[in-house]
């Protein structure tokens, strides 16, 4: 059996992962600028970015994204 890390998407707006995780964006913003900023500055993150880039949802995913993606 092949061990394959999780698939994310190449990019994910932060509003909808807000609405995939079922919170408002407030809460999404206050969790990334206050619980994961520090981790996530390392990686490129700042805080008037839009989207969060594969590395960045592995990094707060590490398990994976359990949603479905429209495509």
């Amino acid at each position: 059996m092949v061990n394959k890390k999780p698939a994310f998407p190449l990019y994910l707006e932060k509003w909808r992962l807000a609405k995939l995780m079922g919170v408002s964006d407030t809460t999404l913003r206050n969790m990334l600028n206050k619980n994961y900023f520090d981790e996530l500055k390392k990686i490129g993150y700042v805080k008037t970015q839009k989207y969060l880039n594969q590395k960045q949802l592995a990094h707060i995913f590490p398990m994976g994204l359990n949603f479905e993606f429209d495509t």
